[in-house]
């Protein structure tokens, strides 16, 4: 009985990460920002792009197929610290989307009190 019990379980764990798609994306966390900033910039970019799911930046990092991902990681990760000492008051960060047929951008969101813009970075990253 017990392994029986143990054997369904591991099969619920696997159903469950096979079911959730790619193990190399990083779910998009808020990583000490301004919460309602936080959520106002992921509504916007929902709204822009309502097909994409959002993560978080390090993704990048673990996703094979992206030429120079590491790389860009990086970079990105240097340009949302040199934004945030120029203007602390504003929510900056770079979300990454993926769709269902796994297209991918690359997005910086800037909000300041209650608008926010969403800029596609995916050529600027070099992504494609």
């Amino acid at each position: 009985m017990k392994k029986i019990l143990t054997s369904a379980l591991a099969l619920g764990a696997m159903t469950l990460i096979i079911g959730c798609g790619d193990g190399d994306l990083v779910e998009l966390k808020n990583n000490g920002n301004d919460q309602a900033m936080f959520d106002l910039g992921n509504q916007e970019i929902m709204k822009k792009y309502p097909d994409y799911k959002l993560y978080d930046l390090a993704s990048l990092k673990n996703l094979s197929y992206i030429k120079d991902g590491k790389e860009i990681y990086v970079w990105a990760s240097n340009h949302i610290k040199d934004m945030k000492k120029r203007s602390p008051e504003k929510y900056s960060n770079y979300i990454f989307l993926m769709d269902k047929d796994k297209n991918y951008r690359l997005v910086l969101v800037i909000c300041l009190k209650d608008y926010c813009s969403v800029i596609d970075k995916t050529k600027d990253a070099g992504l494609y």
